[in-house]
């Protein structure tokens, strides 16, 4: 299957974003690719102390966003009422933008080696998210999820 459809990709992963973040640079500087790593606008749906970072892969026009994701605003509020807020590890939320005929092969090769990578790294695919209050009662968004990574063809 093809990720090609659209320009864009997005998915959780069960990995700190400084981990995220340096799975990525990992791969990139083995496949020798030069990319820029900056902080980037953090979502407050994501998080209420959420940070970002941004890759950027200039030669392939690839942007990956990655962001530091805890609870929705909804249960932040109940959470704090409730005093539960320690059950909410961030995790990470991944967007890949600019995906293009070009790209997708490179684009393919990188998400490959970053799953082999968390899972060399932590034990645990990035899909692995049961533990997480979002995902701990949500089969079907669990099974979203690892379809999506499936979709970099992983089997």
């Amino acid at each position: 299957m093809k990720i090609n459809t659209r320009k864009m990709w997005k998915a959780f992963a069960n990995t700190k974003i400084d981990q995220a973040t340096d799975f990525f640079v990992k791969v990139l500087q083995k496949t020798n690719h030069r990319y820029e790593l900056d902080e980037a606008q953090p979502s407050f749906l994501l998080g209420s102390k959420s940070n970002a970072k941004v890759i950027k892969i200039k030669e392939e026009n690839l942007r990956i966003v990655i962001y530091e994701a805890t609870a929705d605003p909804l249960v932040r509020l109940f959470s704090g009422v409730l005093g539960t807020q320690q059950y909410h590890q961030p995790i990470t939320f991944i967007k890949v933008e600019s995906i293009t005929q070009g790209n997708n092969d490179i684009l393919r090769y990188i998400m490959k080696q970053f799953v082999r990578t968390c899972f060399t790294e932590t034990g645990k695919n990035p899909w692995e998210l049961a533990h997480h209050p979002r995902f701990r009662m949500s089969l079907i968004l669990r099974l979203i999820t690892k379809k999506k990574w499936q979709a970099w063809e992983f089997n």
